[in-house]
C-alpha cells in the first residue's frame, strides 16, 4: 500500500479523529479502489467514512455518496444487532444464565460512542462455564444451531473444554459465539472471566440495558485478543486506542495486575503500545512505563506496526505452533504449558478421524502427533508428488 491510502487508514483509526493534515493527502488524489478494499478488509471502513466526509469538499462526488451510503448501512445493521444482542441476552437472563456481551456493538460502544463505527461479524457472550450447557439449550429453543460435529457426548465435553466456546447459526442472523474461556486451553493463558463476570457494569446498546465488561475487563480482553491473532487488522488496534481515548480514568494498575497475574502482561502492553505508535493513543504513566521496561514488547511493536499495512497473509492458526505466540509470553511456565498442550492436545477433527472407546481415550494425544506430525505431512508430500508428475 502506498504513503497517501496508508495515512488516511491510520488517520481514520486514530481515536483524536485523525484530521490534521488530511487535506493536502486527500487533494493528491489517492487510489480509491485500493483505499476502500483496505479499509474493508481492516474492518475501519465506517471510521474511513466518517474521516472523508469530514472532509466532503475534496472527494469526488461518487465517493461522497457512496461514504453516505455505507454509514447509513452501517448505522441500519448497527441496531439490527444491539437488538438481536438484546434478545439474546434477555432470554439468558429468563433462564438464570447472566451473560455479558463482549466484543462488537458493546466494544464499539464502549471505545468509539456509538455502535455503527464498528461492524459487527458475530456476537460474542461471555458466561460461566457451569452455564453452558443452559445457555446452548436457550440458544437452541432460540432457533440458533451448531455445526453437525458427529461426536460422541464424551468427545464433545472434551471439545468444549479445550475450545472454551461453540458458535451458532440461525438464518437472517448474525452468529453467536457463547464463551466460557477467553481463548482455548492450548493457550495456556487461564484469563480470570469469574472475576469479569463479577465486576460488568452496564451500558445502553439501541436503547436497551444490557451488561458489559467493566472498561479494565475491555481493555485487557481486546488487547489479549488481538496479540493472540497477531494484530492482522487495524480495527483491532482502532479498538484498544478507543478505549484509552474515551475512558482515561481507567485503573491502570488493576489491568496490569489481572494481565500479569494470567501471565498475560506482554500481550496487553503489546496492543497499548501498537496503539500509542501508530494512533498517537493515550498511553497512561504505568502502561508506559512497562512497556519501557520490556524491550520484547518493544521490539514485537515495531515489527507489528511495519508490517500491518504491508499485507503479510494469514496468521498462523491458534491452534498451531508460533514463535510469535511464544515470544509474546514473559513466564518460562506459560511458553512451556503452551507448547505441550499444543502438540498434545486433541481436537475435534482427530475425534472425527479416530473414535476411540472411552477406555483408550488417554491415546488421544498420541493420536494428534501420530495425525499431524506425521500422517499429515506425508500426505502433503504426496500430493505434492502427484500434482509435479501431472505437470511434467
Amino acid at each position: 500500500m502506498h504513503a497517501p491510502e496508508a495515512a488516511l487508514l491510520l488517520a481514520a483509526a486514530r481515536p483524536d479523529g485523525g484530521r490534521a493534515g488530511m487535506r493536502a493527502v486527500l487533494a493528491a488524489g489517492p487510489d480509491w479502489g485500493v483505499l476502500l478494499q483496505a479499509a474493508l478488509d481492516h474492518g475501519v471502513a465506517a471510521l474511513l467514512c466518517r474521516l472523508l466526509l469530514a472532509e466532503a469538499d475534496l472527494l469526488p462526488p461518487e465517493i461522497a455518496a457512496a461514504a453516505e451510503s455505507f454509514l447509513l448501512q452501517s448505522h441500519d445493521d448497527a441496531m439490527e444487532a444491539a437488538h438481536q444482542l438484546s434478545v439474546l441476552v434477555a432470554a439468558l437472563a429468563a433462564a438464570g444464565v447472566p451473560a455479558v456481551p463482549f466484543k462488537g456493538p458493546a466494544l464499539a460502544q464502549q471505545a468509539y460512542g456509538g455502535t455503527q463505527w464498528r461492524r459487527s461479524r458475530d456476537l460474542d457472550l461471555l458466561i460461566a462455564e457451569h452455564d453452558a450447557a443452559p445457555a446452548l439449550r436457550v440458544l437452541s429453543g432460540l432457533g440458533y444451531r451448531a455445526p453437525p460435529y458427529g461426536l460422541r457426548a464424551r468427545h464433545m465435553q472434551a471439545y468444549y473444554r479445550y475450545n472454551g466456546q461453540e458458535i451458532l447459526f440461525a438464518a437472517g442472523r448474525l452468529p453467536v459465539e457463547p464463551h466460557w474461556a477467553l481463548a482455548p486451553r492450548t493457550l495456556a493463558a487461564p484469563l480470570d472471566t469469574a472475576g469479569m463476570l463479577a465486576r460488568a457494569g452496564a451500558l445502553t446498546l439501541g436503547g436497551a440495558r444490557m451488561p458489559a465488561l467493566a472498561i479494565e475487563d475491555a481493555l485487557l480482553v481486546t488487547c489479549f485478543h488481538g496479540s493472540k491473532e497477531l494484530w492482522p487488522r487495524l480495527i483491532w488496534i482502532a479498538d484498544v486506542g478507543g478505549l484509552l481515548h474515551r475512558h482515561p480514568d481507567l485503573d491502570a494498575q488493576a489491568v496490569l495486575a489481572r494481565a500479569t497475574a494470567a501471565g498475560v502482561r506482554r500481550m496487553l502492553l503489546l496492543g497499548i503500545a501498537l496503539a500509542a505508535d501508530l494512533l498517537a493513543a493515550p498511553c497512561p504513566p504505568p502502561f508506559a512505563e512497562a512497556i519501557a521496561a520490556d524491550p520484547a514488547c518493544r521490539r514485537m511493536a515495531e515489527h507489528m506496526a511495519a508490517r500491518l499495512l504491508e499485507g503479510g497473509g494469514d496468521a498462523p492458526s491458534v491452534f498451531a505452533l508460533s514463535g510469535t505466540r511464544l515470544a509474546m509470553r514473559e513466564r518460562l511456565s506459560d511458553r512451556l504449558r503452551y507448547v505441550l498442550r499444543t502438540l498434545t492436545t486433541a481436537r475435534r477433527q482427530h475425534y472425527q478421524a479416530i473414535d476411540l472407546p472411552d477406555r483408550l481415550d488417554f491415546l488421544y494425544p498420541l493420536v494428534r502427533l501420530g495425525h499431524d506430525y506425521l500422517a499429515l505431512p506425508l500426505w502433503h508430500a504426496i500430493t505434492r508428488k502427484r500434482q509435479d508428475a501431472a505437470h511434467d
